[in-house]
């Protein structure tokens, strides 16, 4: 009888990630900040904000709530993290002995936090597993700020004693790309009068975005009545 160990490694992030999230519409001095644009932040979700990493706790209309305080001039941009997850599992037949995972971060990126134990050495993430037993596994994960607009591309590999060799996995993800606000300058209109909506699109990428298209879905009660563009 024979058993051998066989290690798999699959990797997810998010394609695209707007870059910046969002921008300081008034000084921060503290846990609230007052931003132009929530759409492309979450809860839970890391942001630096004048090279300060801040875990992100509540979202309330154009303010956000962060887990420490900030200190940054009105016009300041919110970077918002990308984190990746690792998942990994021993699909074979005997027992991984001495699993080690590594990490490692696309070139100029900032090292914000790991899970499980994560350490950070020389631009790679390394996680030391222990042994995994037949169908076994696990998922770690790993958050960076990118360093400016363009691709990252991450990649990992995990391998173990008696493996032939490291089980690789990557992720790209782009740094940047379309962004969409709107906005009123009559935030109160009466009945027969007319409401007017201003849509800002912004190409926060590094290159050209082709065959852009913009729909807007009037709200109940609302009757068109000029577009200008």
């Amino acid at each position: 009888a024979s058993a051998t160990s066989a290690l798999t490694l699959t990797k997810s992030a998010p394609a695209q990630v707007a870059y910046p999230a969002a921008t300081l519409t008034q000084v921060a001095n503290g846990t609230t900040l007052f931003v132009n644009d929530t759409t492309q932040l979450t809860v839970g979700q890391y942001v630096s904000v004048g090279g300060s990493a801040v875990l992100v706790s509540a979202i309330t209309g154009n303010t956000i709530t962060v887990g420490a305080p900030v200190s940054a001039a009105s016009g300041t941009s919110v970077i918002g993290g990308v984190t990746y997850a690792l998942t990994n599992q021993n699909t074979g037949t005997a027992t991984a002995t001495s699993v080690t995972l590594t990490d490692t971060l696309p070139a100029g990126v900032t090292f914000v936090a790991a899970s499980n134990g994560g350490t950070l050495a020389g631009g790679t993430v390394t996680w030391n597993l222990g042994d995994l037993d037949p169908g076994t596994g696990g998922s770690v994960q790993v958050t960076v700020i990118p360093g400016g607009v363009g691709t990252l591309i991450n990649n990992a590999s995990i391998t173990c004693g008696a493996c032939s060799g490291p089980t690789p996995a990557s992720a790209t993800t782009a740094a940047g790309g379309l962004r969409v606000t709107k906005r009123t300058t009559t935030p109160t209109a009466a009945a027969g009068g007319t409401a007017t909506y201003i849509i800002d699109v912004e190409n926060t990428s590094g290159s050209t975005i082709s065959s852009v298209t913009v729909t807007d879905t009037l709200a109940s009660g609302f009757s068109y009545a000029s577009t200008t563009s």
